[in-house]
């Protein structure tokens, strides 16, 4: 693994977080909302301790599984593909793990606040953060393969690790395929 796979691997994360960036300011998403014309603040329903602590670690989770796909797409760009899933694993776990915190924090909210009668409804938001967590086990169970499991493999569930949650950020909760936002 030399300096230019590392440096590879530097710019596609900071392009996708400029990528991220660019699409959040076009679609404005600070602007007033016309359903709270009469300016009361927050939701009562989001001011809980499980909404301090849900976002973020959905968050994080969701910059892992970015981080997973420029690890991926710089293996392609790289002659030393022979430790690409020590790599991918090194990030992909705790990936997982702040997922499964964050899906089951949030359907603990869904559960006890918005009180819909179960741990999961399928709504679009909780279905597009399954995603991630389905490609991030997806990915960690390539491992009880050693050595059958192809490079390309490791490169294509890793990428859609990070396809997963742009995904669910965009279409969930930014509304940017309909503009509609279900979040």
């Amino acid at each position: 693994q030399g300096p230019s796979a590392h440096q590879l691997r530097l710019r596609l994360v900071h392009g996708f977080s400029l990528l991220l960036l660019i699409i959040s300011l076009t679609l404005d998403p600070f602007r007033v909302n016309e359903y709270n014309w009469l300016g009361q603040g927050l939701n009562e329903l989001l001011q809980t301790d499980l909404m301090v602590i849900h976002p973020p670690l959905v968050f994080l989770s969701y910059s892992l599984c970015l981080h997973l796909s420029a690890i991926s797409i710089s293996s392609f760009y790289s002659s030393d593909r022979q430790e690409l899933d020590s790599r991918i694993l090194t990030v992909a776990r705790p990936a997982l793990f702040f997922t499964t915190l964050g899906v089951g924090l949030g359907g603990l909210w869904a559960y006890l606040i918005l009180d819909w009668g179960g741990y999961w409804a399928w709504d679009p938001v909780e279905t597009g953060s399954l995603l991630p967590w389905i490609s991030l086990v997806v990915l960690l169970h390539l491992r009880t393969r050693p050595g059958k499991t192809a490079v390309h493999m490791w490169s294509g569930v890793a990428m859609a690790s990070g396809a997963s949650p742009l995904f669910a950020t965009m279409v969930t909760r930014a509304g940017g395929v309909w503009h509609v936002r279900v979040h």
